[in-house]
């Protein structure tokens, strides 16, 4: 910036207006070109890397960091761009007038300047932001580094801000009032023996315990936790879970290398009779002031209870609408007077009823099977008719109804077989040395084009078949009987006991293949009982409701951002969810156009094709899914 003609002497000035807690700068010499010399109404500070920084103006602020973002709004701040992590991991909320300049470790220094900003606020300890020092400082962009390792790092850097924004109630709010909550239960735990914990760190490699040298460890030593590293040092180098037995701690904390990940109770009682007693404590160790919805059991279970509570009034609500506009009272009359001749009452069991049951099944069994899926394949974008799991199931109902019209308990099990071997093709694909999640989805494509032209070419070798072939590739229950439901009823079951059976250990499996190796999982066997869980739940529901899409994809992510990523609690949630999203969707599409139905999966692509193209390209350059 071109500060030619403020006077030299203004640097002593600018003593008095320094902030606290960052180093004074001394008066510019005689021999200091024009440039460096601040306006009075400057602000002038040393930053964490030592760097002067001279702030004339602070409106357009972009912060490459997600909790650095977060403080400048609890600072009563605004931004004028960010990072694609702080939105997409951390859940920052931002305006339509905020920019994204690429993600933490890759930061777009192009978008970053076309923004115009005043002041760019960065980190420390990111090589790829320490970069950009020259860069920036060529450019004539303000900026500075900052490094938070404790609370009191998180209190300066606020305290900071709020003088810039003027908001010194701000600090006190979200500062010292929250020094004042930690202060209290600091005393409340004095003198206290605390319980004896275990503090993990898990990479893609393996795992290893740590001290006090991190924020997670200094917070546990603050609450007088017993932390089994000082005793048993060689942990430090590499966790030996006979050690752990033997010191048979009452928590267990894990931490993973960018992401949240939960250790399982169940799973880790495989090699630990401590994880038996349920006393393994998920914890998120991430510096974040916001709350996440939902992140205590209590409010887990709030949701579910809500969740169960919609589930039934969805299927209420399909009980009494259809294309034909019976009255509630009409309904309930003649279930009281059972007069198998009522027109009401046999709309009510032969049609409504069967077609709630059946669309509350499978939402509940596509939702289940996605989840599922999604946790094998470690990829968000996977599911059962992404991956063509749904075309192989229903190539071989039709196959099996081609072949064998008769025999109508045939149809669950030969879907089940076909979704089977697509599951496993698929997973062969994934377990492909350089497969990346990308190609991984391009694959089910491709199978699934391969499936759906098998069962195109059966329409034309069987017409008897093609009669109900239509409606069975756009998916729907227009039609479904009892006793096809009935026939898939124990592939359904089973398939949803399997997925409950796995639900903690596919939480350990989220640490990577050697980190839940570690921990005493059999990586390989739950992977194909997961599986497994899929192709039943999948192939059943296929079987009676026909090519459902996009309820797989769509639904376990609205359930994360409900009850969060453990699967414990995810998969309930997601079966739950399922049954009432496709109940809705189906009595949406029997009034839109009444008297005329509209297949329920043509409700279910328009919304689920929009969902996926943003799940595509809304983190790209984050390379998320790549």
């Amino acid at each position: 910036m071109d500060v030619k003609n403020i006077s030299k002497t203004a640097a002593a000035v600018l003593a008095a207006v320094l902030l606290a807690g960052c180093s004074a700068v001394p008066p510019a010499d005689s021999g200091a070109p024009p440039e460096s010399v601040p306006s009075p109404a400057a602000i002038v500070f040393t930053d964490a890397l030592g760097h002067e920084v001279i702030l004339e103006s602070w409106e357009r602020v972009v912060s490459l960091y997600g909790s650095f973002a977060e403080t400048w709004l609890l600072a009563g701040g605004t931004l004028a761009g960010t990072t694609e992590d702080a939105v997409s991991e951390r859940g920052l909320e931002r305006g339509e007038d905020v920019a994204v300049g690429g993600t933490v470790k890759e930061p777009s220094l192009e978008e970053i300047l076309a923004l115009s900003p005043d002041f760019v606020v960065l980190s420390a300890d990111v090589a790829s932001q320490v970069k950009l020092h020259s860069a920036l400082e060529a450019a004539e962009v303000p900026h500075a580094y900052y490094r938070v390792d404790a609370f009191e790092d998180y209190l300066a850097m606020l305290g900071q801000f709020c003088r810039l924004t003027g908001r010194e109630d701000l600090y006190k709010e979200n500062g010292l009032a929250v020094r004042d909550r930690i202060d209290a239960v600091l005393a409340a735990v004095e003198g206290k023996t605390g319980p004896t914990a275990l503090l993990i760190r898990a990479y893609s490699t393996g795992a290893k315990a740590k001290g006090d040298d991190n924020l997670a460890g200094v917070i546990l030593r603050d609450l007088g936790a017993d932390n089994l590293v000082d005793r048993c040092e060689s942990m430090l180098e590499d966790v030996s879970m006979e050690e752990v037995i033997a010191a048979d701690p009452d928590f267990i904390f894990i931490t993973t290398m960018g992401a949240v990940m939960c250790c399982c109770p169940r799973s880790c009682s495989i090699t630990s009779p401590t994880c038996a007693g349920g006393r393994v404590m998920p914890v998120l160790l991430r510096f974040s002031i916001r709350s996440l919805p939902a992140k205590s059991n209590r409010g887990r279970a709030a949701v579910l209870a809500l969740l169960a509570a919609a589930l039934w009034a969805a299927a209420a609500l399909s009980l009494r609408c259809g294309s034909q506009d019976i009255p509630l009272g009409e309904l309930l009359a003649a279930l009281r007077q059972g007069d198998p001749s009522d027109p009401a009452l046999r709309i009510l069991l032969h049609v409504r009823v069967p077609r709630t049951l059946a669309g509350g099944l499978a939402g509940c069994a596509l939702a289940l099977a996605g989840a599922l899926i999604q946790a094998v394949l470690n990829n968000a974008m996977a599911s059962p008719n992404v991956i063509g799991v749904n075309a192989g199931a229903g190539f071989s109902a039709l196959l099996a109804a081609s072949l064998a019209p008769g025999a109508a308990g045939l149809v669950p099990l030969a879907s089940f077989l076909g979704a089977m071997c697509t599951a496993l093709f698929i997973y062969a694909l994934a377990a492909k040395a350089g497969l990346s999640r990308t190609t991984l989805i391009l694959a089910g494509i491709a199978v699934s084009s391969m499936m759906t032209a098998g069962s195109n070419a059966l329409t034309l070798l069987y017409p008897d078949t093609a009669v109900g072939a239509a409606a069975f590739m756009l998916g729907g229950f227009n039609g479904v009987t009892l006793t096809s439901v009935q026939s898939a009823g124990w592939y359904l079951a089973a398939g949803a006991a399997l997925a409950a059976f796995l639900a903690a250990d596919l939480d350990v499996l989220r640490l990577g293949e050697e980190s839940a190796a570690g921990l005493g999982l059999h990586v390989g066997r739950t992977r194909f009982l997961a599986v497994l869980a899929a192709a039943l739940l999948a192939g059943a529901a296929v079987s009676f409701s026909g090519l459902l899409g996009f309820v797989g994809l769509l639904v376990p992510h609205m359930a994360r951002r409900l009850v969060g990523g453990d699967n414990r609690w995810l998969l309930p949630s997601a079966a739950l969810l399922g049954g009432g999203f496709v109940l809705l969707c189906d009595v949406a599409a029997r009034l839109l156009f009444a008297p005329f139905e509209l297949p329920v999966g043509i409700v279910m692509s328009l919304l689920g094709g929009p969902f996926f193209l943003h799940l595509l390209l809304h983190r790209k350059k984050g390379r998320v899914y790549d």
